[in-house]
């Protein structure tokens, strides 16, 4: 099954940050943020209640807090979508803090372990795209080879 590049990067991180099926680990949805650039930057996803201090450079102006606020906002909400969708499909089993508004305890169903090491493996990964995409690939690689033939034949016909 291939996903769109959120869940995609959401499942293939939480594979490799709870490493097993049985695990279930609790995350602030802000903290999965490195996530949605690339499931490889899972080390900077700290679980709920081991405290990092992250200290963020302040902002210049309003102009900059607000385009951080922006992009703060639009990540929470790509997150919240993806989730939802990943729950849906029945890969990840979602249960929410009971006191705290942005805390999410994350465990994989056996569907969404199976597809989390798939996109983890390159050649595996490769082997989910082509299948999504094969009947479009088919007609390429076809119409590429009756050009190359097409081309031949007119050489051969004009010489």
């Amino acid at each position: 099954m291939w996903l769109p590049k959120d869940e995609r990067h959401l499942i293939e991180g939480y594979w490799r940050l709870l490493e097993d099926i049985t695990t279930k680990k609790g995350y602030e949805d802000h903290r999965l943020f490195p996530l949605l650039d690339s499931p490889h930057n899972h080390m900077l996803v700290n679980e709920y209640g081991k405290k990092e201090v992250v200290k963020e450079p302040e902002a210049k102006d309003h102009d900059e807090l607000k385009e951080r606020m922006t992009v703060f906002l639009e990540n929470k909400s790509r997150i919240k979508i993806a989730n939802t969708l990943l729950q849906a499909r029945g890969l990840i089993d979602l249960s929410y803090h009971q006191n705290v508004d942005n805390v999410i305890f994350v465990q994989l169903t056996e569907k969404g372990y199976d597809l989390g090491r798939r996109y983890a493996s390159k050649w595996e990964k490769s082997g989910l795209w082509f299948a999504s995409y094969k009947e479009h690939w088919i007609w390429i690689i076809i119409s590429f080879l009756g050009g190359v033939i097409g081309s031949l034949i007119i050489n051969l016909i004009t010489k």
